[in-house]
């Protein structure tokens, strides 16, 4: 059974203290998507080679493609037509 306020041995004393100010917590969310972050990935020669060979091939067959880019420390996709 989880515990809860009520159940003997909590606190009731500091309970009241629990609020947290809205700029402490805007800070915390943005520490937190802060540690998320990556740095920004060097590709060599060879993959962007295969990059433009699975392009030239969607073009050609006139299919989709699922890009995932580095944007400000995180990885985003999307999908997009490739098209001549």
């Amino acid at each position: 059974m989880r515990d809860n306020k009520l159940t003997p041995g909590s606190n009731m004393r500091w309970e009241s203290l629990r609020v947290i100010l809205p700029e402490h917590r805007e800070r915390w969310l943005q520490h937190r998507e802060g540690m998320k972050k990556v740095e920004k990935p060097e590709l060599e020669e060879q993959k962007w080679e295969e990059f433009e060979q699975t392009i030239r091939e969607s073009m050609e067959y006139g299919s989709f493609l699922e890009f995932t880019y580095w944007e400000d420390g995180t990885f985003m996709s999307g999908l997009d037509h490739a098209s001549m």
